[in-house]
């Protein structure tokens, strides 16, 4: 009898470690119930253990052991999956402090994801880009290098100006212009995808010439992951 209180005592204080393991998943957090079972189911068995009913003791225990398994199944992949999440935040944050280093005219946060604003990147009509904005271009082509785990958008915008389908075509012939130096620094093509938006998405009113002049412009999308 001795030697099975002495088990007992023994089972006891192996659960009581396990449940202290499923703390290292937030088991009070992603599985609050099952957790919060098994430490009542722990402490009871305690009390029974002090009282010398080892059959009794033995049998809430094998329910605390059943608790405290579906508290670590149930908590472990929600807490992997926070886990992932703050990470993901973190390196987005770091992404857009560094993107406003970069001497872009704008830095915007999206739900979809970074989006860095570069304006007279083309004069007039023309395709090719200046340049005194070549620069520029270039440290966000060795940012989307350092962020190699991170799709990339590349999306060209013009004034009200002309006609729409032709804005249209011209806002594409921008965004391939950027999308090609970029592929040139050395960028994989398959992690940039360029599209035309035309005059749809202006931030300025066009009808003033500083309000023209945002919006043509190229905004490059660092895309966050889901």
């Amino acid at each position: 009898e001795e030697q099975r209180l002495a088990d007992v005592r023994q089972r006891h204080a192996s659960l009581l470690l396990r449940l202290k393991e499923t703390e290292k998943v937030d088991a009070p957090k992603h599985a609050a119930g099952e957790y919060n079972r098994a430490k009542n189911l722990l402490n009871k068995a305690g009390y029974e253990i002090q009282d010398g009913d080892d059959r009794k003791a033995l049998q809430t225990l094998e329910e605390a052991a059943t608790a405290i398994a579906t508290a670590m199944d149930t908590a472990r992949p929600l807490h992997t999956a926070a886990s992932a999440k703050e990470a993901r935040e973190e390196k987005n944050q770091a992404l857009v402090s560094e993107a406003h280093a970069l001497g872009v005219d704008d830095v915007r946060v999206e739900p979809r994801g970074a989006v860095l604003v570069v304006g007279s990147v083309f004069k007039g009509k023309r395709t090719s880009i200046q340049p005194s904005r070549r620069l520029v271009l270039d440290k966000i082509g060795a940012l989307i290098l350092q962020y190699s785990d991170y799709k990339v958008l590349i999306e060209g915008h013009t004034s009200d100006r002309g006609k729409d389908e032709a804005n249209l075509t011209l806002s594409q012939a921008w965004a391939n212009a950027v999308a090609g130096h970029l592929v040139s620094k050395g960028i994989p093509m398959e992690r940039v995808q360029a599209v035309g938006l035309g005059e749809s998405q202006p931030l300025e009113d066009n009808r003033s010439k500083a309000g023209r002049k945002k919006n043509r412009r190229i905004e490059v999308v660092f895309l966050f992951s889901r």
